[in-house]
């Protein structure tokens, strides 16, 4: 099995052990919200952690968008070939996001009640960065949008970036606090 897509099947978690599968390259559990559908995947008595689900190592990309997940797994955030990984709109608070892969060009961490901004320094394939609709309240640790807490810009050397979308965060830190910082031409911030 190479991909597994089942958005929109069932009510509960996920506790199938899904790191056997180790062909797979892409989970996709994305749901919808049309016509007033609602987030399927959640914490229950089986798994009441509500984490997202644990997958093998050679998966590339991972879609868990509009469900209700409390959490990403650390095995998750270390996958050594991520591409892509959309955890919009769930319920993940998390102020110490980090993801390992070197080759990743898309994130999405946009609209959970809390979620750092990864420091995703030298993620040189990184093209689009969106955290849209994401609550800094809950993330005491690192509230700045461009730097770390001590002063390192958190997207350099990021050569393929062209998008970096916080429409309506509550991130910390105005774009002029960057100024320091090269913005390439070809990006557009949000």
């Amino acid at each position: 099995v190479r991909e597994i897509r089942f958005g929109n099947t069932f009510n509960g978690s996920i506790t199938a052990d899904l790191t056997t599968l180790t062909s797979l390259l892409t989970l996709n559990l994305n749901g919808h919200s049309r016509g007033g559908a609602f987030n399927y995947f959640d914490q229950d008595a089986e798994d009441p952690t509500g984490a997202g689900p644990e997958v093998a190592t050679t998966c590339q990309n991972y879609y868990l968008y509009r469900n209700s997940f409390n959490s990403v797994p650390q095995s998750v955030k270390d996958l050594p070939d991520l591409r892509q990984i959309n955890i919009y709109s769930n319920s993940i608070t998390d102020d110490s996001m980090q993801f390992a892969s070197s080759v990743i060009n898309y994130i999405n961490i946009g609209g959970n009640p809390g979620i750092n901004i990864p420091n995703l320094t030298n993620k040189n394939s990184l093209q689009n960065f969106y955290s849209h609709y994401n609550s800094a309240a809950n993330v005491p640790a690192d509230r700045n949008l461009f730097t770390t807490s001590s002063g390192a810009y958190k997207f350099a050397n990021c050569g393929a970036l062209r998008l970096i979308y916080c429409y309506g965060s509550d991130q910390y830190q105005s774009l002029l606090e960057t100024h320091n910082y090269t913005i390439s031409k070809d990006s557009t911030l949000h």
